[in-house]
């Protein structure tokens, strides 16, 4: 059910378009990488090897479609995260570009120099913005 659901995606955003007998539009590009099309090319080749896997070797090779529920979890953990405002609850959470997650750095460690540089190359950045240009120094 999987690979015919792709493959009807697919074959739906690929149709041509004809008004009047007039080609209008030549469907989408399946090529670009990192888009839905690419996800739905994904999904049909993980169910085809899923199915065959199951056909040829054991019925637990049907445990290849549970990589379509881990990926949309990872997928809608990386949009809902930034959207409440958090840095991440695992690890890592608060470095430099954290945005304000987490506590700040201790005076005079590493992590806290290496904030007050950017936030003054920032500065600078947005002065000679401000300025005019002025060239470097």
């Amino acid at each position: 059910m999987t690979a015919g659901t792709c493959w009807a995606a697919l074959k739906l955003h690929a149709a041509p378009t004809y008004i009047s007998g007039a080609l209008e539009d030549g469907g989408a590009d399946l090529s670009v990488p990192g888009g839905f099309l690419s996800s739905l090319h994904d999904g049909l080749y993980v169910s085809c090897a899923a199915l065959l896997a199951a056909a040829l070797v054991h019925d637990a090779g049907l445990a290849l479609l549970g990589a379509f529920p881990a990926y949309a979890a990872v997928k809608a953990w990386g949009l809902l995260v930034p959207m409440l405002g958090g840095g991440g609850g695992g690890g890592g959470g608060g470095g430099v570009g954290a945005g304000g997650a987490g506590p700040p750095p201790p005076a005079g460690s590493a992590e806290a120099k290496a904030a007050a540089a950017a936030a003054e190359r920032r500065e600078r950045k947005a002065a000679r913005r401000a300025g005019g240009g002025g060239g470097r120094r």
